[in-house]
């Protein structure tokens, strides 16, 4: 009978006889000879004069082959460490079931079980008996150096972090003794296998010093990068106020692409900005440069003439100088005079005659002269197509500003017999 665990020999049974057919079957039972190990039955079909015969062996175990049962070897001192009823020369040498790696005649198991510390590790070999790792030179292996916390190993590579540094292996820029791709106290934002703090003290930019790469604010929106620079808007506008006028956090220069009517006179300033700084005017006060809408304004104070009234002036027909359809009237004339209206490059108001003159610089007087009607009104059509107001000096042209009055004779009203109407300020369409 051989042992299945090694094919040691353990026991050896003979017949009585030759030719009787010994074992010619063999069963297992448990403690039918009442041996504490079971009984071993083994039939000899020809036995006893061909009648057959069965035989009952009890089974005692005898590992080590000394002729003494085992659980006797070990009662007797035969050494059982691990308390499984086989002495521990069979575990070790006949069964092969414990290892014995520093040959000291004692299962590993319970050298380690004694001492724990002989296996640091707790993988179930000796440490003795390991490959002798100690990177980091401390006389411990550095895989017990990670399971007992004394190294780190971040990435789980099996070396202490200190050591996969100090090879090259991993590098440490920020030198926060951590492999940069385990850093988790400093992200890596734009995912290039280096922390934000190593990449911004490289050279990468962060304008806004917050930590991050600008790169990082602009992709995930923590900054806007309206004119897609690359920049951070808030920097742009933080070196240069200028470019941020109205202090709204956002470009001007954005602003005015995305609605270009904010920029109406396309200088590349915000209109409320050229109107704050004063570069451009706004006399009606709506927000828009004068320069870039169409008006007329009614000004300056005339003097009553011999109709008992003031003479007003009007415009007529479209500010849109392509239309072609300006005109003046001015109306609460003394009827059946002649007058004439004329325009200039500036508003005064001063005495003049019986009235105020109320227009100033150069001057450009519109003929022909307009008759004032029974009904006190007198009409002018401009004509944009010949000069004065086509060309020259006095030409109008889209966006211009223009200051318009009518001059008219007044016989009845005695002293100079001249007399004025208010003044009237245009500002073409652009």
């Amino acid at each position: 009978i051989y042992s299945g665990a090694n094919g040691a020999l353990l026991y050896t049974l003979v017949g009585e006889a030759h030719g009787d057919f010994f074992g010619y079957h063999v069963r297992f039972a448990p403690g039918i000879a009442g041996g504490g190990s079971g009984s071993l039955v083994v039939a000899a079909r020809l036995a006893d004069s061909s009648k057959g015969s069965v035989y009952v062996y009890d089974l005692v175990s005898d590992c080590n082959g000394n002729g003494i049962p085992d659980d006797v070897d070990i009662a007797n001192g035969e050494p059982d460490c691990n308390d499984n009823g086989v002495p521990d020369f069979c575990d070790l040498h006949v069964y092969g079931t414990s290892a014995d790696c520093d040959i000291n005649g004692v299962p590993d198991e319970c050298q380690i079980t004694n001492d724990p510390s002989l296996d640091c590790d707790s993988n179930g070999t000796l440490d003795f008996c390991e490959p002798w790792d100690d990177c980091n030179g401390n006389s411990s292996l550095d895989s017990c150096d990670i399971v007992n916390g004394i190294s780190n190993d971040c990435n789980d590579n099996g070396e202490p972090d200190e050591c996969d540094i100090a090879s090259g292996t991993s590098g440490d820029c920020n030198q926060n003794g951590v492999p940069d791709e385990c850093d988790t106290a400093t992200l890596d934002c734009n995912a290039n296998g280096f922390p934000d703090d190593c990449d911004i003290a490289s050279g990468t930019p962060d304008c806004n010093a917050n930590g991050l790469p600008d790169s990082c604010d602009i992709a995930s929106g923590a900054s806007p990068d309206c004119d897609a620079d690359g920049v951070p808007d808030e920097c742009q506008y933080w070196n240069d106020p200028n470019l941020d006028c109205n202090g709204d956090g956002i470009l001007d220069s954005c602003q005015i692409a995305a609605d270009p009517s904010l920029d109406c006179n396309g200088n590349a300033i915000l209109d409320i900005c050229d109107i704050a700084a004063g570069t451009s005017l706004d006399d009606n006060g709506n927000g828009t440069p004068d320069e870039c809408e169409c008006f007329a304004t009614e000004y300056c104070t005339a003097s009553a003439n011999s109709s008992g009234l003031p003479a007003q002036i009007h415009a007529t027909g479209s500010l849109d100088i392509g239309t072609g359809t300006f005109g003046l009237l001015a109306d609460d004339c003394p009827p059946g005079a002649m007058g004439l209206f004329y325009y200039g490059t500036s508003s005064v108001y001063m005495p003049f005659y019986n009235g105020f003159r109320c227009v100033g610089g150069n001057i450009f007087r519109l003929f022909p002269a307009s008759p004032i009607g029974g009904n006190g009104v007198a009409t002018h059509q401009a004509d944009f197509n010949t000069t004065p107001m086509g060309s020259g000096a006095g030409a109008v042209y889209p966006g211009s500003t223009w200051y318009f009055q009518f001059w008219f004779r007044d016989h009845p009203a005695g002293g100079w017999e001249v007399n004025l109407s208010n003044g009237l300020e245009v500002t073409f369409c652009p």
